[in-house]
């Protein structure tokens, strides 16, 4: 083991934190848009499941960092309206959005087509005041139903270089009588702006255990979810910022099973997220895989996908106006499905 793993080792070790120890706000059951009067109201948590029976089919997730409107160059209102239009033909139980902003969230409140699909299991007002962005899980309501909703913060890291308000959304769904946890997560990153390759390195040091103690807490709560059923099947998705070195997958990330990995194998298929598009090249940031559908329990993938890489197909006088193309986002989305009804196994292996 090398002193960098140790060293990351030891201060994981001493800020894990138990599970009596998180902190978890119960925020909501299940939303509803009712106007820009009403806003979103809030319902009893369901107290049964669906009808299910001996085969119990599979679940469906997507995960995208839909990235922020900030640049005018990227188009951002091209970019939300071909969002909403790629939901509304989405076959998928649960979406997973990072880097979500007020605006979209009310352009998505706005939208009939959005809101007779989709339920908002879980949003985070509390971090627009520092980021800007934040979290949104959507639960297919003609598919899923959700039970509860919660936020665990994730601010209790002692480096303050990188402390921030993030936290991890948890959604307790269930799809044919079947309970799954979904966390929805975008692990802490920092601007790497050093002069001297050793700062460098440091900084990177300290950014792996940053991600590895966030991990951590998700490993935590999915380690101790279990259905009525006494069953565990956990889905962890989102923007997890391992696009490094193999460094960035040790410790807790090992608790999960990466999906696409299980299916295709860390060669061959790339899987790439990050890097593939003219948007995202950028200092620093290599290609790779941020972007992640991980699990625990009794599930099974059985195909993983990438998408958005495409360019939008933007009107020809928006084109020339704005000189390049436009793309969804700078990462693209990945989608994984999972078999529900996975007997005597661990981590979908027999």
């Amino acid at each position: 083991m090398s002193s960098l793993e140790e060293a990351q080792q030891r201060d994981l070790h001493s800020h894990r934190p138990r599970a009596q120890q998180l902190q978890c706000q119960r925020v909501v059951t299940r939303l509803t848009w009712k106007g820009r009067k009403s806003g979103w109201k809030a319902h009893e948590a369901l107290k049964q499941s669906l009808p299910g029976g001996l085969d119990q089919g599979t679940i469906t997730i997507m995960s995208l960092n839909r990235w922020f409107e900030g640049d005018p160059a990227t188009a951002p209102q091209e970019r939300l309206k071909a969002l909403l239009s790629e939901l509304a033909a989405l076959s998928a139980d649960v979406v997973n959005l990072q880097e979500v902003t007020q605006s979209a969230i009310r352009t998505f409140q706005d939208d009939d087509q959005f809101r007779k699909k989709w339920i908002v299991s879980s949003f985070d007002p509390g971090i627009y005041a520092k980021e800007g962005h934040g979290l949104l899980t959507l639960i297919n309501k003609h598919t899923t139903d959700i039970v509860n909703s919660s936020r665990y913060p994730l601010d209790e890291y002692p480096d303050e270089y990188l402390r921030s308000n993030r936290t991890l959304l948890v959604s307790e769904v269930v799809k044919n009588g079947v309970h799954v946890c979904i966390i929805n997560a975008h692990l802490n990153t920092a601007r790497l702006e050093f002069t001297t390759a050793s700062a460098y390195q440091e900084a990177r040091a300290r950014q792996v255990a940053c991600r590895n103690y966030q991990i951590s807490v998700a490993s935590t709560i999915a380690q101790t979810f279990k259905a009525s059923d006494g069953s565990k099947r956990v889905i962890f998705a989102g923007d997890m910022n391992l696009a490094y070195a193999e460094e960035e997958l040790a410790l807790h990330f090992r608790d999960f099973e990466d999906a696409w990995e299980m299916l295709y194998g860390s060669g061959g298929i790339s899987g790439y997220t990050f890097g593939i598009t003219p948007w995202s090249f950028k200092t620093n940031v290599p290609r790779g895989r941020p972007d992640r559908i991980a699990f625990m329990g009794k599930l099974r993938p059985v195909r993983s996908e990438i998408l958005f890489t495409d360019p939008l197909p933007l009107a020809p006088d928006m084109r020339e106006l704005l000189g390049h193309d436009v793309y969804l986002s700078d990462h693209a989305g990945v989608l994984a499905e999972f078999e529900l009804h996975i007997p005597g196994t661990k981590n979908g292996r027999v």
